[in-house]
């Protein structure tokens, strides 16, 4: 069943001349920076910034920090803080000059609102390459102010560690919802940006393919398509959302949520207060530090040493796991939790080069579970997923109960 919906911006909501408008940005912001930076314009060309986002994405760097790596590595005289203060005046001093290249769609804001009062989240799944100020200042302009709307998240440069069309894009939003990929659908304008990834990801799509028609080397759509109309009565006239159900576990669909998940925890810690990290608002509940550390020692001990066991012996009995330490017991109270978090990650890389060298083979050897019954390895390597995300929700609901 769908729980979530989420929506590109540019040209599936939001109207516009896209090149012409992304070609106007680019001039604009690089005349700017060439002005109040005092730097050689043709230094620093734009695209080739954009474009080195993509080899610098790991799941503990925003997009806004890799933009700034990739930026000063062109520029490397130029301060940090300099780049971000000159950013930030001219999004609030030159962008709305843009709006003028955009419209509204008329029927964005009454879909999405109808949306929401049947009880779907709503996501705005835009390519995270700007600020906030940005995007937001976009919605407004598409009539869908985020705040007159319970948008569920509006990604963007400061809380995204990756871009399209990279499925980790995907995984990442999904975590931070809570929800598995063939509870959403992706409706998006751009075959390369919003169907395909998200698609490889295990997420249901719409294809807005009144503007980008498909070209020859596309092959034939396998799920809906049309207009932003089409969309809204499919799936609202036509309860088409209900009649979705989740598509087969698919190999491809495994490491982007592994990676993806990493991604949405470190974009809670990156926005934590410290002194949260070792609060029990509950105490039956682990603290923050313990969260990340059970999901550390699980990689290590658990996850990875089932996947390795199903890998070296035949169709073995898999046993429940030892319990976790109880609330207080896991005497990690000194230890740094950004620190925790990369320990997680380094354990987790381990387990995604113990995937990637899989065959196709290698991937159905069987198992057999004490709980779930007879299984596979890459059923286990999607638990693995389901066991970050029940922990990432955990996550998130002890930091709203933090003061």
């Amino acid at each position: 069943m769908i729980k979530a919906v989420l929506f590109d911006l540019d040209d599936t909501l939001l109207l516009s001349d896209k090149d012409a408008f992304l070609g106007t940005l680019r001039e604009r912001l690089e005349a700017y920076w060439a002005t109040t930076l005092n730097l050689d314009r043709t230094a620093f060309p734009l695209q080739d910034v954009v474009d080195a986002l993509t080899g610098l994405a790991t799941p503990h760097t925003t997009n806004q920090a890799a933009f700034r790596q990739a930026f000063l590595q062109v520029v490397p005289h130029l301060h940090p803080h300099t780049l971000e203060e000159a950013s930030a005046r001219f999004y609030t001093q030159q962008y709305a000059d843009l709006r003028a290249l955009t419209r509204p769609d008329p029927l964005a804001r009454t879909l999405v609102e109808s949306l929401l009062q049947a009880g779907w989240m709503v996501a705005i799944a835009t390519n995270p390459l700007f600020p906030a100020a940005a995007i937001e200042a976009r919605l407004r302009w598409a009539n869908l102010d985020p705040l007159e709307l319970d948008f569920a998240r509006i990604t963007h440069a400061q809380n995204s560690h990756f871009s399209k069309p990279q499925p980790e894009y995907y995984a990442e939003i999904i975590a931070h919802l809570g929800l598995e990929p063939g509870e959403v659908i992706m409706v998006g304008d751009n075959w390369r940006n919003d169907v395909l990834p998200a698609a490889r990801l295990g997420m249901h799509t719409f294809w807005i393919n009144d503007k980008s028609p498909r070209t020859a080397e596309e092959p034939a759509h396998p799920m809906q398509a049309g207009t932003l109309m089409d969309f809204a009565r499919w799936a609202l006239a036509e309860e088409g959302l209900h009649q979705l159900t989740p598509p087969p576990m698919q190999t491809h669909q495994v490491l982007p949520r592994l990676v993806g998940n990493v991604g949405a925890l470190f974009g809670l810690i990156e926005t934590m207060p410290i002194r949260y990290w070792t609060q029990r608002p509950d105490p039956r509940e682990w603290t923050p530090l313990e969260i990340v550390a059970h999901l550390r020692d699980s990689e290590r001990s658990v996850q990875r040493a089932r996947l390795i066991t199903i890998l070296e012996q035949d169709n073995p009995f898999l046993s429940v796991s030892k319990p976790p330490p109880q609330p207080g017991h896991f005497h990690v109270e000194t230890e740094d939790g950004v620190a925790l978090a990369h320990e997680f990650w380094q354990e987790r890389q381990q387990t995604l080069a113990l995937l990637e060298q899989l065959s196709a083979p290698e991937w159905q050897r069987p198992a057999r579970h004490s709980t779930y019954g007879p299984t596979s390895l890459l059923e286990m390597a999607i638990f693995t997923a389901r066991h970050d995300q029940l922990h990432i929700t955990q996550f998130c609901q002890t930091l709203g109960k933090c003061e």
